[in-house]
């Protein structure tokens, strides 16, 4: 029985993850029946291979549902909507952190060798940022366009810091 037009169903199980779920109700009142706004049931929905990557992290482009993904020496880019593996981006030292600027389309990497910039329309990359050594994670703000590394060994100090890049 529906309550304020809310109905319960205390039965109902679904049980695999998925996205665009949608649940249609049928009753003698209901002319055709009516259906729901979809909705997502979340947990592993499938594994997206990469093939001898050895992933460490992951960055999701919001605007284009694209995945970049950093291990090995390459960076591969999957599209999440398809479950595929578009390309690798090749020619990286040490790939070890992500992050993506949804806004500007640009796509940051940490490596050994600093700070990558990808453009997120080509795939290619734009410019290397010394960073320091050991640079791990890394994150950027998208309403500044700053990009923050954590590096085992700042430039100017030689101690572990946190570098912004404007």
């Amino acid at each position: 029985a529906a309550a304020s037009g809310v109905a319960v169903f205390a039965d109902l199980a679904i049980d695999s993850a998925g996205i665009g779920y949608t649940l249609l109700a049928a009753t003698p009142k209901i002319a055709g029946g009516t259906e729901s706004k979809p909705f997502d049931i979340g947990g592993v929905i499938a594994a997206i291979s990469v093939k001898g990557l050895g992933p460490v992290a992951a960055a999701l482009n919001v605007q284009t549902a694209r995945l970049y993904v950093p291990g090995a020496s390459a960076v591969s880019v999957l599209d999440v909507a398809k479950g595929v593996e578009l390309t690798q981006i090749l020619g990286f030292e040490v790939p070890f952190g992500a992050a993506v600027n949804s806004q500007t389309n640009q796509i940051y990497v940490s490596s050994a060798a600093g700070v990558a910039v990808i453009d997120g329309p080509s795939n290619a990359t734009r410019v290397s940022i010394p960073v320091g050594t050991g640079a791990k994670g890394i994150a950027v703000d998208e309403a500044t366009n700053q990009i923050y590394v954590a590096v085992a060994g700042d430039p100017q100090k030689g101690a572990p810091a946190l570098v912004p890049i404007d």
